[in-house]
């Protein structure tokens, strides 16, 4: 296994190149010139901080400059806390005639990197990002799993039992093709189409929608959520409409085999989005928690781990879509 300092010693052109991109951005607080570099330097460590693997990472408005907060929250709950502080604006570069080299352009001067902000304080920020990764890989452990252990355990139980359904499906149509294969022609392709592609577009805003909270955006997560949960909502509609049609048409449950699979595998999948949206209220009520002002004890913050979670569950929901989808609509 890989050992810190293997890592470290592997690693080390990384670290440089990293830091040579970070030190060009003149982010000199004191000067209000300079205050859009100081902003595009939080942004640039928040996105270093993201690229490690923090699942919580935000960037803070004050009345000075942007504060950069990444938080990786333990599954032990008596695990103890380690707080890592810096800061990544730099001073005043003046008097520039006393400088041999532009300083924010980085030279290497032997083992020396020289620039505004290399040992005070962007490259110790790196070293820390660099130790979690050294960490991450000697312990084996992969850079951050996602939503709650418990999440994974219930979509994993809900792929095997769908599992088996789709495997009966396959064999009972093996046993009986023509039949199948009739009645499929009786199902409107376009709307399952229509479905297919609003289920995708909500999964689409599920997955930004954790983005923006995991960036500080509670409240544009809060929309895209709802934007989400309204493509679950539409979805519903149309499935009621497409059974309404069929079972019109004659075409019900005890009609023959395949449309008893069909129901039974769309009404299964149905239930699972019915749960899903309201999983999602779950995850809108999260976000919406109310949090206090910086500086007034520790501020109330959404767990991203219950919202992570909410967009596993509804990925699922969407994978299971795809997968019946071909099975009902598509295959011949």
């Amino acid at each position: 296994m890989t050992t810190v300092r293997d890592f470290i010693d592997a690693h080390r052109q990384d670290l440089l190149d990293d830091l040579d991109a970070w030190l060009r951005i003149p982010g000199i607080s004191a000067q209000p010139e300079h205050h859009d570099d100081v902003r595009r330097s939080a942004e640039w460590f928040a996105d270093a901080a993201r690229k490690v693997g923090f699942p919580t990472v935000e960037i803070w408005p004050t009345a000075g400059m942007p504060t950069v907060y990444a938080e990786w929250r333990s599954d032990d709950a008596d695990a103890p806390v380690v707080l890592v502080y810096g800061h990544h604006d730099v001073q005043p570069v003046d008097p520039l005639d006393l400088w041999h080299t532009d300083p924010f352009d980085p030279t290497i001067d032997g083992d020396v990197l020289r620039a505004r902000g290399a040992s005070d304080d962007k490259g110790q920020l790196l070293f820390h990002l660099l130790g979690l990764r050294a960490h991450l890989e000697a312990t084996g452990r992969t850079a951050h799993l996602p939503g709650d252990i418990a999440m994974w355990v219930m979509v994993l139980g809900d792929f095997v039992f769908f599992g088996a359904y789709f495997i009966i499906f396959m064999v009972h149509r093996a046993m009986a093709p023509e039949l199948f294969l009739q009645s499929q022609q009786h199902l409107n392709l376009t709307v399952g189409v229509v479905n297919t592609l609003v289920l995708l577009t909500s999964s689409w805003f599920i997955v930004r929608s954790v983005a923006t909270a995991r960036s500080g955006d509670h409240q544009g997560a809060v929309r895209l959520t709802y934007l989400g949960g309204a493509c679950g909502v539409l979805f519903i509609a149309i499935k009621a409409y497409e059974w309404s049609a069929e079972i019109a048409a004659g075409h019900t449950m005890p009609a023959n085999e395949f449309f008893l699979f069909y129901y039974m595998l769309t009404g299964v999948h149905l239930f699972h989005v019915s749960l899903g949206l309201l999983i999602m209220g779950i995850v809108v009520r999260e976000l919406r928690r109310p949090r206090r002002r910086i500086g007034h004890s520790n501020p109330l913050r959404p767990r991203m781990s219950m919202i992570e979670s909410g967009a596993t569950y509804w990925h699922m929901v969407d994978l299971l879509w795809v997968v019946i989808f071909g099975l009902l609509y598509v295959m011949r």
